[in-house]
Parts: structure tokens; C-alpha cells; sequence
């Protein structure tokens, strides 16, 4: 398992299980545009992150308040820059926590709906792990 920092204190964090094929992302706290987008940003960049690695996305202890439709919007549009002439299919799954949080990916969802990047809304663990390869311990 490799964790990754960022340069800049984040409430997202990310740690690599490529023995598993899968990519955990942990939002605690108070989580803006800002924050989420330069995020992932920071992660295309980061040499142990590879294409092709499933991720979940655990938002089960996240504040959501800050996180718009208009910046899941510009998160999609740089993901679907990365991705759009790879022949590479993934999974996102995302472990909801609140109503808003399972409302927002959802929107989500809608938004790259049709591309390579799957993606479902769970709130139980199990089948999110499941979905994604991941073995039931993963997230410890």
C-alpha cells in the first residue's frame, strides 16, 4: 500500500493498494471545489498513481456543504481530458455518508454517465467493495 501527501494540506487523502488494482480516497471534514479539484489534479501528477486503477471514494465523514454541481462539472471535464482517447475502462465507487454527499455523486454519475469511467453511489461497504475488486478488509 503506498499513501500519497500532497504539497498542500488537503481534507482528501489517498492511499494505493496496486496489489488490488484499486485506489481509496478518504474526504474528511469541510471539502470545497477548490479542494477536490486540485486533488485529483495533484494525483494525475503523482508517479504512483496509474490509469486503469478502480477507486472508491469514501465520503462517509465528509462535509459536502462546499462542493457545487458547477465544480463536479469542471472535475469531469478534467477527468474526460485525461481519459477520452484511452482505450481504458474503470470503476468509482463512492461510499455515501449523507443525503447530500449520495446526491452529489449522483450528479456525478449523471454527468460522466456514457464514458469510460464507471461509477456507483453505495452507503453499505460491502458492496462497494465488492464492485470493485476490493477485498472486504481494504478499508480496515
Amino acid at each position: 500500500m503506498q499513501t500519497l501527501q500532497n504539497h498542500v494540506p488537503s481534507p482528501i487523502t489517498c492511499r494505493i493498494h496496486a496489489d488490488h488494482g484499486v485506489f481509496v480516497t478518504t474526504w474528511r471534514g469541510a471539502v470545497s471545489d477548490d479542494d477536490h479539484i486540485r486533488f485529483y489534479l495533484d494525483l494525475f501528477e503523482t508517479p504512483d498513481w496509474r490509469l486503469g486503477l478502480h477507486e472508491i471514494v469514501d465520503l462517509r465523514l465528509a462535509d459536502m456543504a462546499g462542493v457545487t454541481p458547477g465544480g463536479l462539472r469542471r472535475l469531469w471535464s478534467i477527468v474526460e481530458s485525461r481519459f477520452a482517447d484511452l482505450d481504458i475502462e474503470f470503476k468509482t465507487a463512492v461510499i455515501s455518508g449523507s443525503d447530500l454527499s449520495f446526491g452529489l455523486a449522483r450528479l456525478y454519475q449523471m454527468v460522466s454517465d456514457g464514458s469510460p469511467q464507471s461509477l456507483r453511489v453505495f452507503q453499505p461497504l460491502a458492496p462497494a467493495l465488492e464492485w470493485v475488486g476490493g477485498p472486504p478488509d481494504l478499508l480496515g
